[in-house]
C-alpha cells in the first residue's frame, strides 16, 4: 500500500470524503467541511500524499476559513497544519532510523527512500531545524540539520 493509500484510508476512517479535481486556483488541496480536494493537476501519488497529508493536517487543527494568508492568525493555521503533515509523514526516528540505516548521501536519496517529494522534505527539515537548532538526539541517534543533514548513532561516540 503506497503511503497516497494510506492516507486515503486514514481520511475514510475520519470520515473526510477526498476527490482529485481540478481547482480553480494554484492551491493543490483544499480542506472544508470534512471534504479534501486533491488537485488532480498534481503528477505523481508522491506529491499527492503530501498534499493529502497537510489537508489531513487542516482536518485536525483548523477552524474556520483561512484562506487569507495576509490575517496572521489564517497564517498560524496554516504553518499548524503543515507541522502535523511533517510530523505524520517524517518523525524524527524514522528519518535518523532510514539515513542511518541506508547510508544515505543526498537530499534526493532520502526523499525517495521516505516516499516523499525533496521540496516537502526540505520543508520539513527547515522546519526542524527552527525547531530543534542545528541538532537533535532521537533515540539511538545524533541528528545533524545544519550546515547539512547527517545522522550518527550514539554508540559510534563512545570509546572504549
Amino acid at each position: 500500500m503506497t503511503l497516497y493509500e494510506q492516507l486515503l484510508e486514514e481520511a475514510y476512517n475520519e470520515g473526510i470524503i477526498v476527490k482529485e479535481v481540478s481547482l480553480n486556483s494554484n492551491a493543490d488541496g483544499l480542506y472544508t467541511n470534512n471534504k479534501i480536494a486533491i488537485n488532480k493537476s498534481l503528477d505523481t501519488t508522491i506529491d499527492k500524499a503530501c498534499v493529502l497529508a497537510e489537508e489531513l493536517g487542516h482536518h485536525y487543527t483548523t477552524i474556520g476559513n483561512i484562506l487569507d494568508l495576509k490575517n496572521i492568525n489564517n497564517a498560524k493555521q496554516e504553518l499548524q497544519a503543515r507541522k502535523v503533515a511533517y510530523n505524520k509523514l517524517i518523525p524524527l526516528d524514522r528519518l535518523a532510523e532510514i539515513f542511518f540505516k541506508n547510508n544515505v548521501q543526498n537530499i534526493y536519496e532520502l526523499s525517495e527512500l521516505l516516499d516523499l517529494s525533496v521540496l516537502f522534505l526540505e520543508e520539513a527539515l527547515e522546519y526542524y531545524a527552527s525547531k530543534y537548532g542545528t541538532h537533535v538526539f532521537v533515540n539511538d541517534f545524533l541528528i545533524i540539520f545544519e550546515p547539512s543533514l547527517y545522522v550518527y548513532r550514539i554508540d559510534e561516540f563512545n570509546t572504549k
